[in-house]
């Protein structure tokens, strides 16, 4: 069977957020240092939201791609053969 579970790999920009807030952990609230460490944080996560990295998930691709294959099937097997009765009754069971 298909795993379908999500398994993302950290890109370049979410190890850059995460060194970020790890340096923000070491220095105090209202510092200039902490200032802008926040300023660099908001820049990355507005390039993150900017930049998907997929705008289709793989789901989404696979159930199109078999849709198109099943629908290309029966157009080619219809244009070859006589679909009968019988084979229209087992075509709308399967539904």
């Amino acid at each position: 069977m298909v795993n379908f579970k999500k398994t993302r790999e950290a890109s370049d920009l979410d190890v850059a957020i995460t060194r970020v807030l790890d340096r923000m952990k070491t220095k105090e609230p209202g510092t200039e240092e902490y200032s802008d460490l926040l300023v660099h944080l908001e820049r990355l996560e507005a390039l993150k939201v900017g930049n998907p990295t997929s705008r289709f998930s793989p789901d989404t691709i696979l159930l199109v791609a078999g849709n198109l294959a099943g629908i290309l099937i029966i157009v080619g097997y219809e244009q070859k053969h006589v679909v009968t009765t019988r084979a229209k009754d087992f075509i709308q069971k399967l539904k």
